[in-house]
């Protein structure tokens, strides 16, 4: 076995390597606008004093949590993340000759706290219109500056909480202080006034395209990340169609830019059928560009409770769906369930788009596929047969961790020939590293010793049309 991962070069088609520091700024553009009701959108040029800022860290706690949660994994740059998993990969079992090729997929979490209700129907040509900028008064930059630090203390005191659970009482406080000057770095850039004055839109070719701070600076690490390592970094980027002018960031970032793919996350607040989306189909089926979507009922997910979702009928039409997600075990067992891309993939249109289903179903819904075959609901079955049905659909078992997930895949895969021609080897670092810590990855990559090439090569290969 060890001969036959050390011939090939192995993919990990599912990974990322943002930082705490790119959550942290979303926290803080989030709540800032959400202070003066311009959340998630800027409406009005109108002066904004700090006498009509809110209260916002109830309504974010979900979102504090979150960014508490990556300090303790992912405080370093993405560069030094992605050192790491080579490292990590370089020191398992597997005892590779070359390195590991890396598909870093962006995250873009701005709409987590959006419900919906401020949403623009969009145009005929699927944007929702140019966003206009909020005028700002030094007093609203002294504001931002108070509520940054505010929520400073909720992640640190989060993250603190979370590290005396785990470490009995003990707190660390050379830690503390370094995650909190990695905080402070971040709010000394979005408090220089410069920042806050600069409209908050990119200026392209075709149009104006919304650029919050943490995601402008995700994507401008990534782009660096792969002219640095362009024989191993194969960066997606995020794609949420809420964002004002995302078509022409696919444009310019995707289809003659240095990104390979996109990644789309519906549980924070959307469908496959939302309308912007569709010209981003369109897209991908022109220039064969291949998409990764989150299916699986966990993650990080909106934090809303009710959801309106705009949606695009077969006849044209454009219908808004409301969602109360508390019928729901989480957001994701209703925006993430692989059935909702059945209005996509049998639209002639788009049937031979290249879509990758991330995490399988996720490692539950693995175990039972193998171990009850047939079962009603089941996402990992419902996902076999959409590659039955559909010749360019993919799957990977990212964040698929349990010592026993190949055991499965090997079951599935001898009752379900077409899994072993399109499932796909993914770890989902950094966010496996919750779950598992210090050596965890190493133990990640040691529990697919057992994974044929085509599962760790060739069928990424295939799906991201490599030569």
């Amino acid at each position: 076995m060890e001969d036959l991962i050390m011939s090939h070069t192995v993919i990990d088609v599912h990974c990322h390597f943002f930082n705490a520091k790119y959550a942290f700024a979303e926290l803080l553009e989030i709540a800032w606008r959400s202070s003066y009701d311009e959340y998630p959108y800027k409406g009005n040029e109108r002066q904004l004093t700090a006498s009509e800022q809110g209260s916002t860290s109830y309504d974010l706690k979900g979102l504090v949590n979150y960014v508490a949660s990556l300090l303790g994994v992912a405080v370093k740059s993405p560069e030094k993340n992605y050192d790491d998993e080579q490292s990590a990969y370089s020191a398992s079992e597997w005892h590779p000759s070359t390195p590991l090729m890396t598909v870093p997929l962006m995250m873009d979490i701005f709409f987590v706290g959006d419900d919906g209700s401020k949403s623009v129907a969009p145009a005929a040509n699927g944007s929702t219109g140019a966003q206009r900028s909020m005028s700002i008064t030094p007093e609203v930059s002294s504001s931002f500056e108070a509520l940054a630090h505010r929520l400073k203390e909720e992640v640190l005191l989060a993250y603190q909480g979370a590290l005396r659970s785990r470490e009995r009482g003990v707190t660390p406080v050379k830690r503390s202080r370094t995650v909190e000057r990695e905080l402070d770095l971040v709010i000394k850039t979005m408090s220089k006034a410069s920042s806050l004055q600069t409209r908050d839109v990119m200026d392209l070719k075709g149009g104006q395209v919304q650029m919050t701070p943490g995601f402008y600076q995700h994507m401008k690490d990534l782009r660096a990340l792969q002219k640095k390592r362009a024989e191993s970094v194969f960066p997606f980027l995020a794609v949420d169609p809420r964002r004002t002018g995302i078509e022409m960031l696919v444009q310019e970032q995707v289809i003659a830019g240095p990104f390979k793919g996109i990644k789309l996350y519906p549980p924070l607040g959307y469908l496959p059928t939302h309308p912007a989306l569709y010209p981003i189909y369109k897209l991908c089926m022109q220039h064969d560009v291949p998409v990764t979507v989150h299916t699986s009922p966990y993650g990080f997910n909106t934090l809303c409770k009710r959801v309106q979702v705009l949606s695009k009928k077969r006849d044209g039409s454009t219908e808004t769906i409301t969602v109360e997600l508390s019928q729901y075990p989480s957001a994701a067992a209703y925006f993430a369930n692989p059935n909702n891309w059945l209005e996509i993939l049998e639209n002639e249109k788009f049937n031979k788009l290249r879509l990758n289903f991330a995490h399988f179903g996720g490692d539950a819904d693995i175990r039972h596929s193998a171990e009850s075959p047939g079962t009603p609901g089941n996402w990992t079955e419902q996902i076999i047969q959409l590659m039955n049905r559909f010749e360019n659909v993919y799957a990977d078992c990212a964040f698929c961790p349990d010592s026993d997930t190949m055991n499965w895949i090997k079951e599935i895969a001898a009752r379900e020939p077409i899994v072993k021609q399109r499932l796909m080897f993914g770890t989902d670092f950094i966010m496996v590293m919750l779950k598992y810590e210090q050596d965890g990855l190493q133990t990640y990559f040691n529990n697919y010793l057992q994974a044929e090439s085509a599962m760790v090569e060739g069928n990424a290969r295939h799906f991201l049309k490599m030569a």
